[in-house]
């Protein structure tokens, strides 16, 4: 797929879910009475994790990458442990943190 795609369909997913989420947070109902604000979360995992592997590595630091692969399982861990007040969402909340550390690392190279 092309980079300048996914990187555009990441920034646009991201960009449109934060405002509709703090729309929805400022007039409660003014989003969620058309639609779940949480829909959007799927095309911002699915092109999220394509573009944090398809955008080009300058070095290669294994330790680094299984450093965040290890955190990114325990902190996912953690919070399905923790998470049980969040209900139904927190096997897709567990989801967004198991990748979390992996765009980190992945968006500030």
């Amino acid at each position: 797929m092309n980079q300048r795609l996914l990187r555009t369909a990441f920034y646009t997913s991201l960009a449109t879910y934060v405002v509709l989420l703090l729309l929805d947070y400022k007039w409660p109902g003014f989003v969620s009475y058309v639609f779940s604000v949480h829909l959007l979360l799927l095309p911002l995992l699915v092109s999220g994790t394509l573009y944090a592997f398809t955008k080009p590595q300058k070095t290669e630091h294994n330790l680094v990458y299984w450093l965040t692969i290890i955190s990114g399982v325990g902190l996912a861990v953690i919070v399905w442990r923790v998470g049980t007040s969040f209900g139904e969402f927190r096997w897709l909340l567990s989801l967004v943190i198991l990748f979390l550390p992996l765009w980190t690392v992945s968006f500030v190279k």
